[in-house]
């Protein structure tokens, strides 16, 4: 037997009046509106959303307040790869030393992180001058 006849000859028992789908047969979803799946589908599919855009915003406001506190003598890497030290920080540029004598002036936007010196590959350090 499938289960929606098993599920009507239980109602039956029960006193109930059998579940009949959309063409009258036995089962079904108790007379259910047929909008109800495309709502329920729609609700899922707007909670996916939300919690999509919750977790970018989350993300975004982390790297801004990441952005905002660095200071000079703070270690970052940049999205070309290249690690350096802030020397000096401006309104939308930083001045980062990449060398012993090279400077380069490069944009807020192209931060990555901020690196702490046990996350620098082996060597880095002495090149970098031990700051």
């Amino acid at each position: 037997m499938n289960g929606f006849l098993i599920l009507a000859q239980i109602e039956k028992a029960a006193g109930g009046a059998p579940a009949t789908g959309a063409t009258g047969a036995p089962g079904g979803f108790g007379g259910q509106s047929p909008m109800f799946f495309p709502v329920v589908i729609f609700i899922v599919f707007g909670f996916m959303i939300f919690s999509q855009w919750r977790n970018a915003k989350k993300k975004e406001n982390e790297r801004k307040s990441m952005l905002g506190a660095i200071k000079s003598g703070d270690r970052v890497l940049f999205s070309g790869g290249i690690i350096g030290v802030i020397t000096n920080v401006k309104e939308k540029t930083y001045v980062v030393r990449i060398g012993d004598k090279n400077k380069i002036e490069v944009l807020r936007g192209a931060v990555t992180s901020v690196v702490k010196s046990d996350d620098l590959p082996a060597g880095t350090e002495a090149e970098m001058g031990g700051n």
